[in-house]
This record gives C-alpha cells, structure tokens and sequence, in this order.
C-alpha cells in the first residue's frame, strides 16, 4: 500500500499522510500463535516502547481493554490483605504524594473514563434502531466469514496487489443477504461505489468523514481503534506476517488491508446514515467530530484518574512479594535422599508423556520441568509427508531439517494406516454415525470409548 495523496500540492491533507496511520495502526498488534504452538506473549508488547501507565490510557479509552483490576478489587483487599505500609512503599515508589485516607476514598469514585464509540455502535443505540439486527454484530461477522473463507481457500503464494481487500469488496457487493437481513436499500450500492484499490479507500474515507481539518494523532487514534474492534483476526494476520518475516518471504500484508476492509465498513455506515436520516447523520457528524477532538485530551485524562489505581495495584505487587519472601525465609530444609537419575525436560505437553514412562522405570528416578528452550534448531520431515514440523519455539525458525528415511513399502503401510486412523476417527466422531458404529462394534466399542474417556 503506497500513499496515493502525498506529492499532491493541491490535496487539503499535504501535511498528512494516511497511510502511515495503517501501518501504525497495524504495527501495534502483536501475533498470536496457533495452538499447537502457542507461546505465551503479551498481547500488547507491540506497545513496549511507551510507558506502562500511558499505554493503559490509550487501551483503555481506544479499546475498552482494561489493565488494571477495577477499584472494588482493591477494596476487598484493603485492611485484609493489603495495609497502610504498603500504601507508603508503593507512594514512595511511584512518587505520589496522596496520603491514604484521600487513597481510601478515591476508591468509592466512579470511573468517569470515556470510551471511544464507533459509528456502529452510535447507530445502534439509536431508538429507531431498538428492534433491528445491530451493526455491530453485522460488521464483525461479515469480516470475520470473509477473514475464515478467504484464508481457508486462498493461495498463500498469489501476491497480487490489494487482492485482500479487492476480494472482500467483491463479496461484499455480492452478498445480497446483508441487505435484505438490515432493511438498508442503499447497502448493495454504497459497497459498489467503493474504490476498488485500498489506497484510494483510505484517502475517500479520510476526505468523507473528516472534511479538510484533522489532527495526526487523531486520525492515528482513530485508525488504531479500528484495529481493536477487530484485534482477534488482526493478531491472527500479525502472525502470517510474522512468519513471512521470519523465513524472509513477501507477503500481501493482508493486516494493513483488513484495517482498510474496516475502514470500508465506517465508510458505508457514514453515507447510509447520510442518506436514510438527515437529523440522525447530524448527530452523528458532531459526535464524530468532537471525538476526534477530543481523543488526546481523554487519554491525558485516564491517565490521570487512574494515577492512584496504579498505587493500589503497585501496593498488592509489594504484598504479594512479602508474603513470597516470608515463605521462602521460612521454609524449613528437608533431607531428602539422592535420586539415581534426574533429567529436566521442557515444560511442554510432548515432553509429558517422556517423563512420565522415565519415571515409571524406577521410583529413584526424578524429572523436573524447566521454561526453556534446548538449543536444538530442527524441524522434522515425515517420510509420508511434504510437510514439515518446527521443534522449537514459534519465535525461532529452524536451521536444520530432520527428515525420516523409509523404503517405499515402509511408507506406503504407515501412510495406509494412518489413512485408515483418520477414516475410522473421522465417522466415528461425526454425530449421525456414532451410534451406528457402537452397534454394529457392540461391546468392543465400549474398551475404547472407556479409554478415551480416562
């Protein structure tokens, strides 16, 4: 995606440029790993760089994601748990200078944070929208069917330009049902109109809902809560792009498009609203508007409401520490006898079934399980298959290869059983043969449904 506005002398945004509010946006979003690899990571360390409290605000106001406990939390563990020296160690910490009566109280205020409200979530809460499917739950579950299918069924090796988001658009002027479903007459039409090239969407959309005035750090603001509202497909493409960029492959940066896909979407909803209810699109120009304005101010502003819970949550950190500490310094020593045999393995679901048949052989031998990774960059290639699997943690890639070596009559008996396996697993986890397959077993079945259940 390049910018399509930026050498214009004659464009009302000469000092902005769009675009880089995607890449911003989209470089905030941390991957997530697929199950079978999962790896525990903050899903916000794309946000390292900032301060703790500062990223909190942000979060918190651009996407309702809360950081911190709520204040009732720390008030059940106040005068239990949680003292006044606690208090002062974490005041002195943070250097805050309330003392703990105003600390105290400040925990029966409300919260006054504003967050941010999209253009769908204002028309839902319309009165004349009270009895009609939300935009909302509309929006999100277009994207996320068009997100599953495209990716189920997609070439991964095709990089045409924009062909994410030229295939969204399709689908969207072509599912008759969204129309239908939301009563909107203008939908089909308003998705026809729009730009056929992301780039020009950006540049339609920033001129259509923001008129020629707009800060930067708005418009960022604005363009990253979008990413939020849909952080779950968003991670998911971070990690494509993540393993592109791990093995040094192109890729389409298919999560720049899915921000402009719901970018689209705001779009559409802002010219239906223009063209269905003059007063409604009022209210909702002005709502926009001042939110834009705003949004820095609100941040500041959670930021510094929340100065205090950030003394709360400090001061339980440092009780939770104490307690730790008092255990450790406590602790009495044990004789214990020297095991014949200690082994450390990973901490990982496929080191289990080792350490368990070790220990079986002796009551002598003992294994522990460590959070580490062993140095062993390998991937391992079946005989039966073209695939290969990484054997080391999803951050790293592999350098070497571990391919299994069989004859042909080898590989074709282990590719003939396991196609029986999966048959086999496959109708009997289907719901309308499963008991057919219990009948005609009879009991033998019931061995292995006992097994499958212990």
């Amino acid at each position: 995606m390049k910018s399509a506005t930026k050498h214009n002398p004659h464009n009302p945004y000469a000092n902005l440029d769009p675009f880089n509010a995607v890449s911003l946006a989209a470089d905030k979003i941390a991957p997530t790993w697929p199950l079978d690899q999962s790896i525990a990571v903050n899903p916000w360390w794309k946000l390292r760089d900032m301060d703790m409290a500062k990223a909190a605000a942000k979060l918190r106001v651009l996407g309702n994601v809360r950081m911190l406990m709520p204040k009732s939390y720390y008030q059940s563990l106040w005068q239990t748990t949680l003292t006044e020296a606690h208090l002062d160690e974490a005041k002195k910490q943070l250097n805050v200078t309330a003392n703990t009566t105003q600390l105290v109280e400040y925990l029966s205020t409300p919260d006054n944070t504003k967050q941010w409200v999209h253009i769908s979530d204002f028309l839902d809460e319309q009165a004349s929208h009270l009895y009609k499917i939300s935009w909302r739950e509309e929006v999100l579950q277009q994207i996320s069917n068009f997100c599953a299918f495209y990716l189920e069924h997609n070439d991964s090796k095709s990089l045409s330009n924009n062909a994410f988001y030229k295939a969204w658009r399709t689908s969207a002027i072509t599912d008759k049902g969204m129309q239908i479903l939301t009563g909107e007459n203008h939908l089909s039409e308003l998705f026809e109109s729009l730009p056929k090239d992301a780039d020009k969407l950006v540049a339609e959309h920033l001129y259509a809902l923001t008129g020629k005035h707009i800060d930067e750090a708005a418009w960022e603001d604005y363009v990253y809560a979008l990413v939020l509202d849909i952080n779950g497909w968003a991670s998911w493409l971070a990690y494509d792009e993540w393993q592109a960029g791990l093995y040094g492959k192109e890729h389409e940066e298919l999560l720049k498009q899915l921000v402009v896909i719901r970018m689209a979407w705001d779009l559409v909803l802002w010219r239906n609203t223009a063209l269905t209810d003059k007063n409604l699109f009022t209210q909702l120009n002005y709502t926009f508007h001042q939110q834009l304005l705003k949004s820095q101010q609100q941040q500041f502003q959670c930021e510094n409401e929340h100065q205090w819970l950030w003394v709360w949550h400090k001061a339980s950190e440092i009780q939770f520490q104490e307690t730790m500490q008092e255990k450790l310094v406590s602790a009495k020593s044990q004789q214990t006898a020297t095991p014949a045999l200690q082994a450390v393995f990973c901490i990982d679901v496929r080191s289990a079934r080792y350490r368990t048949k070790l220990e079986a052989q002796h009551d002598d031998i003992e294994t522990y399980g460590f959070a580490g990774f062993f140095g062993l960059p390998i991937a391992y290639a079946p005989s039966i298959s073209k695939n290969t699997r990484p054997q080391l943690p999803g951050l790293l890639k592999p350098t070497l290869v571990a391919q299994q070596i069989a004859s042909t009559v080898q590989k074709n008996k282990s590719r003939n059983k396991l196609q029986k396996t999966l048959s086999w697993r496959m109708a009997a986890d289907t719901a309308p043969s499963s008991f057919g397959i219990v009948e005609s077993q009879g009991l033998l079945k019931v061995f292995d449904l006992l097994k499958q259940s212990i």
